[in-house]
């Protein structure tokens, strides 16, 4: 079962993906819809490597041709372990497509995944 997070500043959005249905469930105050391209590409690409079994070299290769937002510069992530139940196992700045993808890579060998994403504002 995969839970995927998304915060910012003005809003938090929810995808729930279980028995191979996706849900989106979004907050009813203020949607920003600005962020909907950041969730697209978790889902695109957790289908991704679903379907290539995980293949390093072409997960790598799928993520090249992402192109993030230049206002996404900052990704932080936290594990939650279903057999020991502690809270954080993992931490760690995802600042380009490379730690995405060993993120990737990474995530499909948990059973319980949390992705906190949040989008930091330059001042």
């Amino acid at each position: 079962m995969f839970n995927f997070f998304l915060k910012n500043k003005i809003n938090i959005f929810y995808i729930y993906k279980k028995y191979n249905k996706i849900k989106f469930f979004f907050n009813k105050n203020n949607i920003f819809y600005k962020n909907l391209y950041l969730l697209n590409i978790e889902i695109k690409y957790y289908n991704y490597l679903k379907k290539n079994k995980y293949n390093k070299l072409n997960n790598y290769e799928y993520l090249k041709k992402i192109k993030l937002n230049n206002n996404i510069n900052y990704l932080k992530l936290k594990f939650l372990s279903k057999e020991t139940k502690n809270k954080i196992i993992f931490f760690k700045n995802f600042k380009n497509l490379y730690d995405l993808y060993i993120l990737g890579i990474r995530a499909s060998e948990l059973e319980l995944l949390y992705y906190y994403i949040k989008k930091i504002y330059k001042k």
